[in-house]
Formats: structure tokens, sequence, C-alpha cells
């Protein structure tokens, strides 16, 4: 018995110091990009819900496309010469983290009109393309 109540006890200090460096290294990274969610919202609007058509918005953004288009505009594979100087000095985590950030907030409501001509011209792009092999038709998956 006295046993069984030494390794119950280990087990909890265990669970808990675990618990503890964990959120206290959550933490610290949230702190670290802190700054860098400022700089995002600059442009691209508070809580990433952009007023302006012309930034895209991050608001409720899916994690893996927003993480991907970070890394690949660092890499260079997709071109912004603007966002390329943002993303310069990011590291993985801050990405990530910055990524996770803004796919956790709400998709905003817009405002935003769209010219006719290249709304047709973007409907035949999608319909042509592999867009509805993840998106479905409609856009309605992810």
């Amino acid at each position: 018995m006295f046993r069984k109540n030494i390794i119950t006890t280990l087990f909890a200090l265990f669970f808990f110091t675990t618990l503890s460096a964990q959120e206290a290294e959550s933490e610290a990274m949230n702190e670290k990009i802190k700054g860098k969610i400022q700089i995002c919202v600059s442009c691209h609007g508070e809580q990433g819900a952009t007023i302006m058509p012309v930034y895209p918005i991050l608001a409720g953004q899916n994690f893996y496309y927003a993480y991907v288009q970070l890394k690949d505009l660092k890499s260079g594979l997709r071109k912004n010469e603007i966002m390329a100087a943002m993303v310069q000095d990011l590291e993985k985590d801050e990405m990530k983290l910055l990524a996770g950030h803004f796919s956790e907030q709400a998709w905003p409501e817009t405002k935003h009109k769209s010219d006719a001509g290249k709304t047709d011209i973007a409907k035949m792009a999608i319909d042509a393309g592999q867009c509805v092999q993840c998106h479905r038709g409609g856009f309605e998956g992810e």
C-alpha cells in the first residue's frame, strides 16, 4: 500500500511538473510572437480580418495552409517582395505559432465587392483546375 502511494505521488509530481513546464514554454512562445502578430495586423487587420481587399484575410485560415504560405514565402517558392521581407527572420516555430493564432480566429464578414468579370474568370479557373479535389464544389471543404 505504501509503495502504491509513493508511485502515485511520484507520477502526480512528474505530470504536474511537466504540465507547468509546457505552460511556461507556451507562454514564452506567445510572448515571442506577440510583437510579430502586431506587425501582421498592421496590414491584414485586427485579428487578421482585413478591411482592405488588397490584403488577404488571415483570420479563420486553415492552419496548414497558412503555415505553408509563410514557409514558401520565406524559401522563395512563393513570390511577394513585401511578405518575403516580413517572413525573412521568422523561425519555423514562430511560423507555426502565427499560423495557429490566425487559424483560431473566426472567419470575418466582409463588405468587399467583387468584380463580375474577375469572378467569372475565377470560376472558370476553379472548374478547369483541381481545386474541387480538396475543396469540393462551392468550396465547401478544406
